[in-house]
């Protein structure tokens, strides 16, 4: 048992670095959207830079799938950890609370700002009123800037169903088992070779089928309740299932990284070069990329499939490696990352509508001082939400009851 702890311990501080530059890279791309020609979608624009189109497409590539990673890999731990009920009570009170509080409270004030720049004298209640009417309502929906969206929160519903739908699962499989030895069991380099490989197949052909049948930009709708990608949907499944299976067979338990890190590392810069002239097509034509050649969409889903696989890989190789001691600084950022996730879209968005003052700035440079701005409020901000949870809350139901009352 001194044994599992200890190795659990390390595991968790690795894994800190790893969740660190997941969240740090979707504030990233959040940052360039502005300045990028393959997010049409986003709410505004300040000229462009293929700096900003590489971050982009290579980053909104890579750093999902490691979310559903680590959530799989955490998901089964914590499961044997506490048994169902009190695994989906965690997951309801750490996800869905911030999530109901986003989807009900912040993002129909916010969307309620907007609508008054526009002129409107439409009061607050009775637009709150007409945005809860279309709940429910099932869309297929190209992603855009205008209706109901959950703009990034959509991934707390997503992963908050995939809890659920493993809950169940995993209670039917239990049901089913036998007891058995509860020694841990590791596994050969040639059998995580094998299961690597079989998740980058799979992975390929469900991506490569999805695409041949729906755009790249499409999205499933549920309003207020769900949305998701169908394209993504494969990718995330796929890996939400190999960390499970990664954390079933203590994959990463010892603390030491999978084999031949120089190689996964090379790989993943070669497969980034070879994915980014296809990623270019696609990107480009996001709304009609079914219509794009087989071969073209076959090279992108093969390309895009390994490169996400390789770079994992290397992520979690390299923080076994590199980062499974204690630091100040990742343990402090890892503290804060969760909450720098739920507030920073809101001050990514001002302060590029404010740099839209700096007439001809380097757009490059306007996205790092998005980013770098947004890191640091989002940081103070959730210090003020450690400390004053409740008192946040509390903050936020009290504004939303103030603006119903002074817009009557």
């Amino acid at each position: 048992m001194n044994q599992i702890k200890s190795t659990t311990t390390n595991r968790l501080l690795s894994f800190d670095f790893v969740r660190n530059v997941a969240i740090l890279s979707i504030v990233i791309i959040h940052a360039v959207s502005a300045y990028s020609t393959v997010t049409p979608h986003w709410p505004l624009h300040d000229g462009s830079s293929v700096v900003a189109d590489i971050v982009r497409m290579v980053f909104d590539t890579l750093i999902m799938p490691i979310f559903f990673f680590v959530a799989g890999y955490f998901g089964l731990a914590s499961l044997q950890r506490k048994d169902v009920w009190p695994f989906l009570k965690s997951k309801l009170r750490r996800i869905g609370i911030p999530w109901l509080l986003a989807i009900f409270i912040l993002i129909p004030l916010l969307d309620y700002l907007r609508v008054m720049n526009d002129g409107s004298n439409t009061s607050f209640l009775a637009q709150w009123l007409m945005y809860l009417k279309q709940a429910g309502t099932l869309r297929a929906i190209p992603l855009s800037s205008e209706g109901i969206n959950q703009w990034h929160y959509w991934f707390l519903s997503l992963i908050l169903s995939f809890f659920f739908a493993f809950s169940l699962f995993y209670s039917i499989l239990k049901g089913r088992k036998t007891p058995r030895s509860t020694t841990p069991r590791t596994s050969s380099n040639r059998s995580i070779l094998q299961a690597l490989l079989l998740t980058g197949a799979l992975t390929s052909a469900g991506y490569f089928v999805t695409l041949l049948f729906i755009p790249k930009s499409g999205w499933v709708a549920i309003d207020l309740f769900l949305i998701f990608k169908p394209t993504d949907l494969v990718l995330y499944i796929a890996y939400f299932a190999l960390g499970v299976y990664a954390y079933s067979k203590r994959w990463f338990v010892d603390g030491k990284p999978l084999d031949y890190l120089k190689f996964w590392a090379v790989a993943t810069v070669l497969l980034t070069i070879g994915f980014l002239p296809f990623a270019q097509v696609v990107f480009a034509n996001p709304t009609v990329s079914h219509t794009l050649s087989p071969g073209l969409l076959l090279a992108f889903s093969l390309t895009r499939s390994f490169l996400c696989l390789a770079f994992l890989v290397t992520l979690m190789s390299y923080a076994l490696q590199y980062w499974n001691s204690p630091s100040p600084f990742n343990q402090k950022l890892a503290a804060h990352s969760y909450n720098i996730y739920l507030v920073h879209f809101i001050f990514v968005i001002i302060f590029q509508e404010f740099l839209m003052l700096w007439q001809g700035g380097p757009p490059i440079v306007k996205a790092g001082i998005v980013f770098l701005l947004s890191i640091l409020i989002s940081i103070g901000i959730s210090s003020l939400i450690k400390r004053f949870p409740r008192g946040f809350v509390g903050f936020l139901v009290a504004l939303f009851v103030l603006v119903i009352a002074a817009t009557l």
